[in-house]
């Protein structure tokens, strides 16, 4: 389990500091997770705690060649590298320099600690290999599986099956049918209790077979489809995916358009599917604390503009756009 890089000539180092020579062995987690992987009693395992890896047995002496043939993007932790491995064929390779990423710096939005990089690949691998496991090469890549360098591990990588080009990063018009492709898959991941958080064109791809292929589990949560508000929140997933990706229009998709099965292990489905109906704000009934406050609001321009009259323009926010005070009839 494991490879050495060859890279084809005039290839870019990219900021993962690609070269030929690199050598990379299997990294594996500690212990099964709760995402349902298991592992084998006779697999090395791993202790990462302090970002580094540990291998308590040898692996075995045979060493692939990944041949790097092109620098595909950059992404938010990693580079991505289309490559031809001497057993797997066409594969994607996910590759960061530990002491060069762009999310290393303190002050960016989503900071990465360098010592827990490895947890952020294992994190992923933990989705492939547990609950969407059924649905490698189908739905989602097939998994080769997550790498440290032997080098003093200074390289960290994710090997992956090509499975296309993604049809973002913006806005793609698809026609029906594709959308249904896309919801399709979606349902697939949803159904597995598997919530993506990563809603984005970029993460889907269309394969050579003409299917949709979904990727980007790093930020991936695990949903329990017996719990209300866990469903909930896995079918807002799945109207933000009609909606900013099938770009449907907001009046025609909403929760309970979606198939039922989506809530089909609630146990009090009835309660439940009250739940979602849309309200009409002609009937919704503002708290009395919403309607004090919108008077001390008034009461206060008032007593700063006694000679003015108070409109609902003074709600408005300063980007113009309307703002009703809360509880305004």
């Amino acid at each position: 389990m494991s490879f050495k890089i060859e890279c084809a000539p005039g290839l870019t180092s990219g900021r993962s500091h690609m070269k030929s020579g690199i050598e990379f062995q299997r990294s594996w987690p500690t212990s099964p997770i709760a995402t349902g992987t298991q592992v084998d009693q006779n697999t090395p395992t791993v202790n990462h705690s302090d970002g580094l890896l540990n291998l308590s047995t040898s692996i075995s002496a045979k060493i692939d060649i990944l041949t790097v043939t092109k620098y595909m993007r950059p992404g938010y932790l990693w580079d991505f590298w289309l490559g031809e491995h001497s057993e797997y064929g066409k594969v994607v390779l996910k590759l960061l320099a530990r002491w060069d990423y762009p999310c290393m710096d303190p002050e960016y939005w989503e900071y990465v600690d360098p010592d827990e990089v490895l947890d952020e690949a294992v994190r992923e691998e933990q989705f492939y290999n547990g609950p969407l496991l059924d649905l490698q090469g189908e739905t989602i890549p097939r998994f080769y599986g997550t790498y440290l360098s032997k080098d003093g591990q200074f390289h960290c990588a994710i090997l992956l099956e090509f499975a296309g080009y993604a049809i973002g990063p913006g806005m793609v018009i698809l026609d029906e049918e594709w959308r249904n492709k896309l919801y399709e898959a979606y349902w697939k991941i949803h159904s597995r209790g598997v919530g993506h958080d990563e809603v984005s064109s970029r993460h889907v791809l269309i394969d050579e077979q003409y299917r949709i292929r979904l990727v980007g589990f790093r930020r991936s949560a695990m949903i329990n489809l017996e719990d209300e508000d866990e469903v909930w929140q896995m079918m807002c997933e799945a109207v933000m995916v009609r909606r900013q990706i099938g770009l449907e229009k907001k009046s025609e998709v909403c929760l309970t358009t979606l198939p039922e099965d989506y809530y089909g292990q609630i146990k009090n489905r009835e309660a439940f599917i009250d739940s979602i109906q849309p309200i009409d704000p002609k009937d919704f009934q503002y708290p009395e604390w919403a309607k004090q406050h919108n008077q001390r609001v008034r009461d206060r321009l008032i007593s700063i503009r006694p000679n003015d009259p108070v409109s609902e323009e003074d709600f408005s926010d300063s980007t113009g756009d309307e703002a009703e005070p809360i509880g305004s009839e």
